[in-house]
């Protein structure tokens, strides 16, 4: 080992151990009382968690139990050889999956507190930020999952409720494809970006070759939004559209938009 790897080697093994970043002037490191949000992040995860929760199992309720109508928004599938006999029943609900994101999300996000998140740089170890950012890496990814099976789970809602409409299934069938390979494209680029990976965690890692993503960054946000508004407004310039009273269009359409929240 050459003299320069040597002095790298000790540098890196120093920073590992020392604060991930110098704190201002007159500021003492502090690793283990120091400031945090860990707090309001747990409280923010608990609430959503918790609504999410009761919202999918009243829906999953609801559509099994009362309506006895399980779709794919939900996610039945029944894949059967014989009907009477070997009838299989697959429930993959693209809406429970979006909830089991949700959960991995949370989790996830618990876990990275005790690494760093919501703490001051000079706070933490150089060993938590590596860790910090590998748990904010599987964030990211599990984020990208979610969303795809959350607007998916939308959008074939929106299939079934609107199936007479041909116009509007085709632009309904245009939105939900373009999402999907948006958001399955964004996926492979987190998971294959840079090479070696540790480069998107380890600030130290040498011999760094990642792939320029700003192209697909503007093309998936600009899909994002013209997708966030259009599941926004499908329903609601449908609603419009129906031949029902005033005031019960104003009711429906008030429900729908509950969205832009």
């Amino acid at each position: 080992m050459s003299q320069n790897d040597t002095q790298w080697r000790q540098q890196v093994d120093a920073w590992l151990v020392g604060p991930a970043a110098n704190p201002p002037p007159g500021v003492t490191s502090n690793f283990t009382n120091g400031p945090s949000r860990h707090k309001y992040d747990i409280a923010c995860q608990t609430i959503c968690l918790t609504a999410v929760t009761t919202l999918v199992v009243i829906r999953v309720y609801t559509k099994s139990r009362v309506l006895k109508s399980l779709g794919w928004d939900d996610g039945k599938r029944v894949v059967s050889a014989n009907v009477r006999d070997d009838e299989l029943t697959v429930v993959i609900a693209t809406s429970v999956l979006a909830w089991l994101g949700l959960i991995a999300f949370g989790v996830l996000i618990a876990i990275s507190d005790e690494y760093g998140a919501g703490k001051h740089m000079w706070d933490i170890t150089g060993a938590d930020y590596v860790m910090y950012h590998k748990l904010k890496y599987a964030v990211y990814i599990t984020y990208t999952l979610d969303i795809l099976f959350t607007k998916a789970s939308i959008l074939l809602l929106y299939l079934r409720a609107f199936s007479p409409a041909r116009s509007l299934r085709i632009v309904i069938h245009l939105f939900l494809w373009a999402h999907i390979l948006c958001y399955i494209a964004g996926f492979f680029v987190a998971v294959f970006n840079c090479s070696p990976r540790d480069a998107i965690w380890n600030p130290y890692v040498r011999n760094i070759k990642c792939h320029d993503t700003r192209a697909l960054n503007v093309a998936s946000a600009v899909i994002n939004v013209v997708s966030d508004f259009a599941i926004l407004f499908i329903p609601i310039l449908t609603v419009w559209n129906l031949k029902m009273q005033q005031k019960h269009k104003v009711r429906t359409m008030a429900i729908f938009a509950t969205g832009l929240l």
